[in-house]
């Protein structure tokens, strides 16, 4: 599919995959082999054990991991804003620290995503503030700035 398509010019083209070190991953890297990598987590440990396998199956690749997000970072309450962590919090800063990736934020739990899900808008795109949508935000600005530095680098990468 990646390869059969023309894309024409694009800013980015994101593939999101299952986690694993199954074929899709492979495909893609052989396929994209410049392509910069996200790795997502959540912050429980099932998780995260997870997560360690795909990064070391990426670094046995000589893929390029441009870092790591945590998403469901806590829920926001949508009466107080109080945050509770649910499902934990901080382990994805915790695992990318243990393997030399930069962190590249924290996706908290929040209700408005349910509802401009339901409406078929991201939550980027409702009108009133959010937790969820000031960390997208912030998330994409912080991707852009790391992969505009880490083209060249990614260039010698596999040269």
């Amino acid at each position: 599919f990646v390869s059969d398509v023309s894309w024409g010019e694009l800013d980015y083209l994101v593939i999101d995959s299952p986690p694993g070190t199954g074929d899709e991953p492979m495909t893609v890297l052989k396929t994209i082999p410049d392509a910069l990598c996200i790795v997502v987590t959540t912050p429980q440990e099932i998780s995260l054990a997870d997560v360690r396998k795909s990064i070391n199956f990426l670094q046995y690749a000589k893929a390029n991991i441009l870092g790591l997000v945590e998403n469901m970072s806590g829920l926001i309450c949508p009466h107080c804003a109080g945050e509770v962590s649910l499902f934990k919090k901080g382990g994805g800063r915790i695992l990318a620290e243990k393997y030399g990736l930069s962190f590249l934020g924290a996706i908290p739990l929040d209700p408005a995503s349910v509802v401009a899900g339901d409406t078929g808008r991201p939550v980027v795109l409702i009108e009133e503030n959010s937790p969820a949508k000031e960390a997208l935000k912030k998330l994409a600005a912080t991707v852009d700035e790391q992969a505009s530095h880490s083209l060249e680098a990614v260039s010698t990468v596999h040269g």
